[in-house]
């Protein structure tokens, strides 16, 4: 038996997903052919595309799909700034955002580009927002915030910060809510967002497949240039089919249920370690931890062989020796960054599952605090 408590990584297959894949196989044609299968394939797209817009209540035409956030990411910062490049945009992110967009704005000039700080429990600060917004209210400037961190689950507020990029007529707002999105409903007919991110793997769907929500209004030059517009390319038709049924499956009636499961958990290893960020202000499924006098990697190579999956961190960034710097930025260190865990709940673990999980971690510390 295997313990999986990874899902802020990678979520199974759900059934309804499993039996649309199987389903849609047998549709092979192009989109893009006018013939009888390639309209199959093409009417699969936009079965999916209505689904989603209806749950995120946007237009079916403002849904493209990617093959993944991290595509998403990059299509919807680097297509912006591409496309203003002749006024330099300035580009506004925090501090603790995912690796990819650091990684995006690597080589970006220092002078456009602006990090806002959080406190010790990961909360963004406000203020600092709007200063460097009212600083640069005569500038084009993106604004890219994860709507709920990746490695501690925090999860900003972001309709506070969709308010106030709205007073600025040069500011748009990018959010990637591939973490947020299983566990809360995203009305974005309610709150101003300009670009919206996610991953299907995170909610049930195929690995390989995402989707970026891009208002009309907003204009991007394509990464990938071809006839289909944006993204250019053939559709990877299995992968988005099995999106729309993913969207079609999300439950929100079980986070209650995940979430008292969590609270069970962390209550049992609370005294073991540190908690990473907010408790109250994260998603409902996440506890991240640190060990201190003991290595992430060693603890999580221990309890794998115990049949018992978790993770380091950012499952992008889990084969870097550098200290995460999301927990850097909550005022880490190094040794102490290196010695964090992320369990990540799912709806199917037990709270016998639990008890056993969390007596397996206290062995294998004592074995690695006495080796």
């Amino acid at each position: 038996m295997s313990y999986y408590l990874d899902y802020s990584a990678s979520t199974p297959l759900l059934s309804q997903v499993k039996q649309k894949l199987e389903s849609i196989l047998s549709v092979y044609g192009n989109p893009s052919s006018l013939h009888q299968e390639g309209l199959k394939a093409k009417e699969e797209i936009l079965e999916a595309k209505n689904i989603i817009s209806n749950k995120l209540k946007v237009l079916p035409d403002e849904i493209y799909f990617t093959s993944g956030a991290t595509f998403s990411n990059n299509q919807a910062i680097q297509g912006f700034l591409q496309y203003h490049k002749l006024t330099y945009p300035h580009v506004v992110t925090s501090s603790i955002e995912h690796d990819d967009i650091y990684l995006i704005l690597e080589e970006y000039p220092r002078d456009l580009k602006h990090y806002i700080s959080c406190d010790k429990y990961g909360k963004l600060n406000i203020n600092e927002l709007e200063y460097i917004l009212d600083r640069l209210k005569d500038e084009i400037v993106l604004l890219s915030i994860q709507w709920a961190n990746n490695e501690m689950g925090v999860i900003q507020d972001m309709k506070t910060i969709a308010s106030i990029v709205n007073q600025y007529p040069n500011a748009y707002l990018h959010t990637d809510a591939t973490q947020f999105m299983p566990y809360f409903p995203i009305d974005l007919s309610s709150i101003s967002i300009d670009m919206l991110s996610m991953s299907a793997q995170k909610i049930g769907g195929l690995k390989g497949t995402g989707l970026l929500f891009k208002k009309n209004s907003i204009h991007l030059t394509p990464l990938i240039y071809g006839d289909q517009g944006l993204i250019g390319g053939t559709e990877n038709v299995p992968g988005i089919a099995c999106l729309g049924e993913a969207f079609k499956c999300l439950d929100y009636s079980i986070v209650d249920d995940i979430k008292n499961k969590r609270n069970y958990f962390y209550n049992i290893i609370k005294d073991l370690g540190i908690l990473v960020g907010s408790f109250d202000n994260r998603l409902p499924n996440n506890i991240n931890m640190i060990f201190e006098g003991v290595n992430g990697e060693e603890l999580q190579a221990l309890l794998s062989g115990m049949d018992i999956y978790v993770s380091t961190g950012s499952a992008c960034s889990s084969y870097s020796d550098e200290p995460s710097h999301t927990l850097t930025a909550l005022g880490y260190n190094k040794k102490q960054s290196q010695s964090s865990i992320r369990f990540s709940l799912g709806k199917d673990i037990t709270y016998n599952d639990l008890d056993y999980v969390a007596e397996r971690i206290k062995f294998c510390l004592d074995i690695l605090k006495n080796k």
